[in-house]
């Protein structure tokens, strides 16, 4: 990978004092592990858990809290990590006014900002794991978080999309944060099993581009990164 100084110069936000000493490691430490783990853990519970109101705001918490360890993980200055906190705090404020009022419209401002941090997210990320000097699981794993908020990524898109020009999908129906997950993973590894369709050009181009980045990106990314990777286990 290429060498660069930035990674010791990349600011390095403190912990408050007196917190636990775990905390402060799982913090201060580049854990792509944990990110994974954070992004498995919410989209299950999204996919999951029975929508109602408390599931719907601890989405949001969960969520929140994925993106925030992913870009803290990939070093983005202090400035950066406190703009994305005071977008989800406002994105969390906005569902729980909506939520607890009972309102049955979309909640189109969380979506948006949904978007923007989740297309910041994995760029952010695979440009931190370039430069590292070597190769590490941690990398690998960083790169794979990546991978799984670029589905992410589209699922909140196709979910905007469809709450502003309605339909997105040929068929009708009352479609779900759950039924843009599934086709957007389902795109992004180029499944296509056919159940979901989507209709008109705006839907059908960003599927297309979500298709053909799934492959591009296992086929480069993770694939140069697995083979270095194992080239620096092998004896010399």
């Amino acid at each position: 990978m290429a060498h660069s100084d930035e990674m010791k110069k990349s600011p390095v936000p403190a912990l408050p004092l007196k917190t636990n000493s775990l905390l402060r490691r799982m913090w201060e430490a580049e854990s792509y592990s944990l990110v994974l783990a954070l992004i498995i853990v919410s989209t299950l519970f999204e996919v999951i858990v029975p929508t109602d109101v408390v599931t719907r705001l601890v989405t949001v918490v969960l969520q929140g809290a994925m993106l925030l360890v992913a870009l803290r993980a990939a070093r983005v200055r202090s400035q950066v990590l406190l703009a994305a906190l005071l977008l989800l705090l406002l994105a969390l404020a906005i569902s729980l006014v909506v939520t607890l009022s009972g309102a049955d419209s979309p909640l189109v401002v969380p979506k948006v900002i949904a978007v923007i941090l989740l297309a910041l997210t994995p760029l952010v990320i695979v440009s931190r794991i370039f430069r590292h000097l070597i190769v590490t699981v941690e990398t690998i794993f960083g790169a794979l978080s990546a991978y799984l908020l670029i589905g992410l990524f589209f699922a909140y898109t196709y979910a905007f999309v469809g709450s502003v020009a309605p339909p997105f999908f040929a068929s009708a129906g009352n479609y779900t944060i759950k039924d843009y997950l599934y086709f957007s993973f389902v795109t992004l590894t180029t499944l296509g099993f056919g159940d979901l369709v989507p209709r008109g050009d705006l839907p059908r181009m960003l599927v297309v581009v979500e298709a053909i980045l799934g492959q591009l990106y296992l086929v480069t990314i993770v694939a140069l990164l697995v083979s270095t990777y194992n080239r620096k286990q092998q004896p010399e």
